[in-house]
């Protein structure tokens, strides 16, 4: 939608705020109930589940093998260590890293940082479709040994293939990583190797890297994590809430590219402005939160003269969803590939000049209920002049002709 900076450059220094944020406070902690899953489990899982609402009958992998008529192919590595062999060297306490087959219902993932949770089985199955089995030359797997546990960090996919064409229990070959006993740097490390592995992959969405860049201490994904909580955004559910109630955004690259353009306090406000005027929506949408940006960046200073230093156009907002029903993508004129989002900016100040020139701005209401006691205004504050004047030019809109009235 928009020509925003983005993540590439900072434009905007971040205030200290939100640098200072303790992200060991603002995210959750590891809790192995709840983010460890082994990964056999899932698959077990994932064929109840597919029985249950009849979409296959194979209960096993045994019985979707046969009926694929899978065979493995390729070379099936050799001269790995044994589970036993691996046993031996972790009881000398000394970190080291080896090639060893392990039993694939031994092996878990850790859902707060890696995508354990999000297997796609259906996927899995269309890649064994696609090479007629389990193609042993195309194995990549990784697992850190953390306690007493195996945790893939690389590999997910390649398990559960595994598991489809040799069974639970089976073995598969793993590059094992042994750290020692302290239980927080291995968390870290684990993060900082799939990290590393999913920012080369398509299937790693732009908030995974996120939350992986985070905790594995990426300066890059802290930063981007800190705006997020700062703006009391939750981010895959790893937020602590802290005042704000949280909401998530539709897309947390454009709020960053906000932030950069525009700085934090103008998307602050804007997002403060969406969270109490859509307070019952979930999620906040980032093309509607840019409208409001940009509005804010380029006339706070005439809306602010016209409050008499009331938020006057929260108000407004206020007034349109509660008098029109206003939705959040009511704010987005246009659609398709070419949306420009000053289009939309020219057709909200064109109201807002509506709303203060008429009666209507004598209901006008701060959060409390009180009145503003703002006076109609004799002239529309953001003509066409003054917009053209403020706004860059290759940044006017097609519409800008509406400020005329």
């Amino acid at each position: 939608m928009s020509k925003l900076i983005g993540n590439s450059a900072k434009i905007n220094k971040l205030p200290d705020r939100v640098t200072d944020i303790n992200l060991a406070d603002r995210l959750i902690k590891f809790n192995e109930k709840e983010h460890m899953l082994n990964i056999a489990e899932l698959t077990i899982k994932y064929f109840n589940d597919k029985c249950k609402v009849g979409k296959t009958q194979h209960k096993t992998p045994e019985s979707l093998r046969a009926a694929k008529k899978w065979e493995s192919s390729g070379q099936k590595p050799v001269n790995y260590w044994s589970e036993e062999r691996l046993k031996q060297e972790i009881a000398k306490g000394v970190p080291f890293s080896a090639s060893v087959y392990l039993p694939n219902n031994n092996i878990c993932g850790i859902t707060i940082f890696n995508r354990t949770g999000e297997i796609k089985f259906g996927n899995a199955i269309i890649n064994m479709n696609t090479r007629g089995g389990l193609f042993w030359d195309a194995l990549h797997i990784t697992v850190v040994v953390y306690k007493d546990t195996y945790i893939t960090v690389i590999g997910n996919h390649c398990i559960v293939k595994s598991i489809f064409q040799e069974g639970y229990g089976a073995l598969v070959p793993c590059n094992v990583i042994y750290l020692g006993d302290d239980e927080e740097e291995v968390l870290k490390y684990m993060a900082k190797i799939h990290d590393s592995d999913a920012n080369k992959r398509t299937n790693q969405s732009a908030l995974d890297r996120v939350v992986s860049q985070t905790h594995a201490g990426d300066p890059v994904g802290e930063d981007t994590m800190k705006t997020m909580i700062a703006l009391g955004y939750n981010v895959k559910g790893q937020v602590v809430p802290n005042g704000l109630d949280l909401k998530v955004v539709s897309s947390h690259q454009v709020v960053k590219g906000l932030v950069n353009s525009y700085g934090f306090d103008v998307v602050e406000r804007a997002s403060n402005i969406m969270r109490y005027i859509w307070k019952n929506d979930e999620e906040i949408n980032a093309s509607a939160l840019e409208v409001i940006t940009r509005t804010l960046h380029y006339f706070s200073s005439q809306i602010n003269k016209v409050g008499n230093g009331k938020d006057i156009f929260q108000a407004f907002m206020n007034f349109k969803v509660k008098f029109t029903g206003m939705k959040q993508k009511s704010l987005l004129i246009e659609t398709g590939k070419n949306k420009d989002p000053m289009i939309s900016v020219c057709k909200l100040i064109n109201d807002f000049n509506d709303f203060v020139c008429s009666e209507s701005v004598l209901n006008a209401k701060d959060e409390d209920g009180k009145p503003l006691r703002v006076k109609v205004q004799n002239n529309r504050p953001i003509g066409l002049k003054l917009f053209t004047n403020i706004v860059p030019e290759s940044e006017l809109p097609n519409n800008i002709n509406i400020l005329k009235g």
